[in-house]
């Protein structure tokens, strides 16, 4: 998505609509210059970028929310009953989104609005941090993440080769669908693994296309049904030219439609995967499976010290305690089949010795057989 026309048309629409208070769209100017100067310090960029452009419709966005939940009334005008009454209406889903539905990430807007430089120009921030205080909630982890037996069952119900192509590489690789849609034919580097001689891809996540907070970095395919979806796509594609023909909005439509048909859900908390939870589900297939955490992470593109995949980690530790106790009892049913065969090998060579004994013993009788 091109942030850097949306961001400026809509700047401009809101900054000249004259329905909105004078005082606050002056704020959210004052607001919006000081977070473009501190993007290009801390990034030290000679010119905001599209991520910046993206992170400034953010703080617009929520400036024009919260706005809206004060009935445009002056920021500098508010009382504490104002905020109070505003908060208590936000928390118990009173004041809804523009869908009907209520807000659910609301620690950003406090956070960014009513603790932080918007109400700070206003200097209703300390009546905000006295209103909310100790009520402040705390973002809950949304841990939503499916296994390997279950993302198949999701690749079986998608149509166009493309689509599974792009699936399996969100779910091995692990980097942001929104990234692995910018690859080109250039990113991939094709080679024979000389161990197991398996085709493999070598995916170059560059900066610029991840997250800044992540690290650039070159993954390798583990799957051979991503090198062979890879292998197809790629040969009828120009290095410059992507991998994908379709953006991050269509891929999202045809992965819902995949949920629907597979009818498959997030471990145990059976609620609605979302395209950006297979890089969370990846992370969980691999500490299943031995990895350790400090891999995944780098995997992932976090530094050691990151939090960010901890409550995931944490709870596929539960799991695999579950997975673990069930795989004992396969283990242990293995044992006795193979006791019970191995005692029936037994049986028949101790009457194999025997039926060789008793064929040697009329030579030690003293009648020997004649050759």
């Amino acid at each position: 998505m091109n942030y850097i026309r949306i961001y400026s048309n809509y700047y401009q629409k809101v900054i000249n609509d004259s329905s909105i208070c004078e005082d606050n769209r002056k704020i959210f100017i004052k607001h919006l210059d000081k977070i473009s100067k501190d993007l290009k310090r801390l990034n030290q960029l000679p010119s905001l970028d599209i991520k910046c452009h993206r992170t400034l419709l953010n703080h617009l966005s929520r400036m024009v929310a919260v706005n809206k939940w004060f009935k445009n009334k002056s920021w500098k005008e508010l009382t504490k009953k104002d905020i109070q009454n505003v908060f208590d209406a936000v928390e118990a889903g009173t004041i809804t989104r523009r869908d009907g539905l209520p807000y659910t990430n609301t620690t950003d807007y406090y956070k960014r609005v009513f603790f932080d430089n918007p109400f700070k120009l206003a200097n209703k921030h300390k009546i905000a941090q006295q209103v909310i205080g100790n009520n402040f909630p705390r973002k809950k982890k949304d841990i939503r993440f499916t296994d390997e037996e279950s993302f198949k069952q999701i690749i079986d119900a998608v149509i166009q080769f493309e689509h599974k192509c792009f699936l399996w590489l969100c779910f091995d690789i692990g980097e942001n669908p929104g990234a692995l849609i910018q690859l080109t034919k250039s990113d991939c580097i094709r080679h024979i693994n000389p161990i197991n001689g398996e085709i493999e891809y070598r995916i170059d996540l560059k900066e610029g296309v991840i997250k800044r907070t992540r690290t650039a970095r070159i993954e390798v395919t583990m799957y051979k049904e991503t090198a062979q979806y890879l292998d197809r796509i790629l040969s009828k594609k120009n290095d410059d030219e992507n991998i994908f023909s379709f953006g991050y909005m269509q891929a999202m439509k045809f992965f819902k439609r995949a949920l629907r048909v597979s009818e498959v859900k997030s471990v145990y908390h059976n609620k609605e995967l979302r395209l950006k939870d297979l890089r969370k589900s990846m992370a969980c297939n691999l500490f299943v499976k031995g990895w350790s955490v400090d891999d995944i992470k780098s995997r992932l593109g976090h530094t050691p010290s990151s939090t960010a995949i901890d409550a995931y980690l944490t709870f596929s530790a539960k799991l695999s305690n579950v997975t673990k106790n069930s795989f004992l009892k396969q283990e242990q049913e293995k044992l006795r089949e193979n006791l019970h065969a191995s005692q029936d090998r037994e049986q028949l060579l101790m009457q194999e010795i025997r039926r060789l004994q008793e064929l040697k013993s009329p030579t030690q009788n003293g009648n020997p057989h004649l050759f």
